[in-house]
């Protein structure tokens, strides 16, 4: 990479970010930190559904499908897809799913505590809040797992998930969110639309959610309120909490400067559809931080967007960047800028 094409593309990376886009994050961002990934939770699944089959025959013809599946290296959303899965089936994979992530998110948590840890999506958002004690950041994701928060908490923003600041929290949405950045000893507000759910998140059987932060295991009589990969996941998003948050979200991306995806590989039809509307018919400009160049990027933001600029691992030691702005791909081979540590360092 010569001076000149790194101070083109590093200008037009600065020019995204301070502009304050809207920021989404994708699993490709708590992998880096042991959180399991879709092949882990096939795998538990797998493993759970073997050793203690369903009841029904009904929803034990469904897990065979579903294992078969699986067992031909589909991934589990299109093997999940290509199947209806029965309420016992899909509340155990909700189960499984909870078992497998929760864990892994206490054991982020704890290390931050115990090491004085930061995370690096802290300062991202540091920077983006420095000296601009009004600003709004919105946060978009399909995790589960709590790491965005524990990020926001290292900054002085406020951190705004959507439920109300408490002990047992209630889901108030974000109607009101500009009022936090006026709020004394706080600098900014963080507010983060996790649409398919949270960890911290559960349901009763009257539909009733309620948030217990930092909860060690599942409540009786109640099931984590998170959507899971498969046909239901489109009934489910129909519902509350989910339904408010994705309405809140399509409005963000209406008003939004811009958007920076970390981690996030475009394959969630509640996020990309309207994004990238919003992006092609505005002119809106899309940063992408990733490890892989999917062929979902390619195939909805190469080929379609006009604005963008990627910056994505050379397979090695550096970093490539694809812009719509350059000719050609620019390549770094000293430095992953892909990884957010190291590219913290572009925009500072």
């Amino acid at each position: 990479m010569t001076t000149e094409e790194k101070d083109r593309i590093f200008s037009s990376i600065q020019d995204i970010v301070n502009n304050n886009p809207v920021i989404v994050v994708g699993c490709g961002a708590s992998m880096g930190f042991g959180i399991p990934g879709m092949w882990d939770l096939a795998e538990a699944i797998k493993k759970d559904f073997s050793e203690t089959p369903p009841i029904s025959e009904e929803s034990q013809n469904c897990i065979k499908k579903l294992i078969a599946k699986l067992d031909e290296n589909v991934g589990l959303e299109d093997a999940m897809l290509s199947l209806k899965c029965t309420e016992e089936v899909e509340n155990r994979i909700i189960s499984i799913v909870w078992n497998e992530i929760k864990p892994k998110d206490s054991e982020v948590f704890t290390n931050i505590i115990q090491s004085h840890r930061r995370l690096p999506l802290a300062d991202l958002l540091t920077h983006l809040i420095y000296n601009r004690a009004d600003t709004e950041i919105g946060i978009v994701t399909t995790n589960y797992d709590c790491l965005i928060e524990y990020a926001a908490s290292q900054t002085e923003a406020y951190v705004n998930c959507g439920c109300s600041q408490s002990h047992v929290g209630k889901f108030i949405g974000f109607d009101h969110k500009n009022q936090f950045t006026k709020l004394k000893d706080y600098e900014g507000c963080v507010n983060i639309y996790k649409i398919h759910g949270s960890l911290d998140w559960f349901i009763d059987d009257n539909g009733k959610m309620d948030c217990y932060p930092n909860i060690t295991s599942i409540p009786p009589q109640m099931k984590p309120c998170i959507i899971t990969p498969g046909t239901n996941k489109y009934e489910r998003a129909l519902e509350d909490p989910h339904r408010s948050l994705i309405s809140s979200v399509d409005g963000l991306f209406k008003e939004a400067t811009g958007y920076m995806c970390i981690g996030y590989g475009f394959n969630d039809k509640h996020i990309q559809p309207n994004l990238l509307k919003m992006a092609i018919d505005r002119n809106k400009r899309i940063l992408i931080v990733t490890k892989d160049l999917t062929e979902k990027i390619k195939s909805e933001v190469i080929a379609k967007a006009k604005n963008y600029v990627i910056v994505y691992s050379d397979g090695a030691q550096g970093t490539k960047f694809k812009s719509s702005s350059e000719t050609i791909e620019i390549v770094d081979e000293t430095t992953e800028y892909w990884k957010l540590e190291e590219f913290i360092s572009i925009i500072k």
